[in-house]
């Protein structure tokens, strides 16, 4: 069995041979203007059953805190709605999203749910030698940019 910090075979060039640090990958706060839809237009966040995530920040939230906050940060009001998977993923092509994205972001939502993304774990804050940002603090980001 080979230790988890070897690279996989066939990728020790990207190792280089000095010291690296490598992330789990997985939701950013940059994701969150991708799952809001129309939700600043319309007020609803809907979006497939999910869990929480911890969004590369210090806490772990979930949709429906994430249109709590989004309500907060704009002063209208934002509900969370729970769809069908893959009755989102329709309407995420139909609203121009490639098929293939939009199932990947279901496959990466339904992970959510299972708990996938909700670790917060010190490892970042350690690394960057600063507290992590919450999203609250990411106006920009949590509102879509605006």
């Amino acid at each position: 069995m080979r230790a988890l910090h070897q690279p996989p075979d066939g990728l020790t060039h990207l190792a280089g041979g000095g010291p690296s640090t490598a992330l789990r990958n997985g939701f950013y706060a940059t994701t969150v203007p991708h799952l809001l839809g129309d939700a600043l237009a319309t007020g609803v966040l809907a979006a497939p059953a999910d869990g929480p995530v911890s969004w590369t920040g210090p806490d772990a939230l979930d949709l429906a805190d994430v249109a709590r906050l989004l309500a907060d940060l704009t002063r209208h009001p934002v509900e969370r709605a729970v769809v069908e998977g893959e009755q989102w993923v329709a309407d995420q092509v139909a609203a121009g999203v490639p098929e293939g994205a939009a199932l990947f972001t279901l496959g990466m939502v339904r992970a959510s749910r299972a708990g996938e993304f909700a670790v917060v774990d010190p490892a970042l804050p350690e690394l960057l030698g600063r507290p992590a940002t919450p999203l609250r603090d990411l106006r920009g980001t949590a509102v879509g940019g605006r």
